[in-house]
């Protein structure tokens, strides 16, 4: 694990105030929000370096260690892209996502915009 992402599964507040893009500030909530540690982190990157839709060989020792690191080092970081973000809503594998957007306009006017995206197939899920 990253000596950055060990210090933010270690911290009381996920560090979520150093976060400086809004996407990594929101994961980093949602660590803090269920709880993750970091024996639930090795927990959680196991399972996903054992999923087979993740592209990760199995049997390749090298492979799995780089994969690991790599993700370790980019969730750990202080922004994060939509698709690394993506990523790491499926390394912590919920059901589905739902995101939803509050606008407020100039004439005071309120818009809220949905969408929900499914992550796994829960048809073949058999983790849980």
């Amino acid at each position: 694990m990253s000596e950055d992402l060990n210090k933010i599964l270690q911290s009381p507040n996920k560090q979520v105030h150093k976060a400086t893009g809004v996407l990594s500030r929101l994961f980093r909530q949602i660590l803090f929000d269920i709880g993750v540690d970091p024996l639930t982190w090795d927990k959680l990157m196991l399972r996903y370096l054992n999923d087979p839709t993740n592209g990760i060989p199995s049997n390749d020792n090298s492979k799995r260690s780089s994969a690991r690191g790599n993700l370790n080092k980019a969730l750990g970081k202080p922004t994060m892209s939509w698709k690394m973000f993506i990523t790491a809503l499926r390394f912590l594998k919920p059901e589905s996502v739902e995101f939803e957007l509050k606008l407020t306009w100039k004439n005071k006017k309120t818009t809220v915009h949905r969408t929900t995206i499914q992550l796994i197939d829960v048809s073949h899920d058999d983790d849980e």
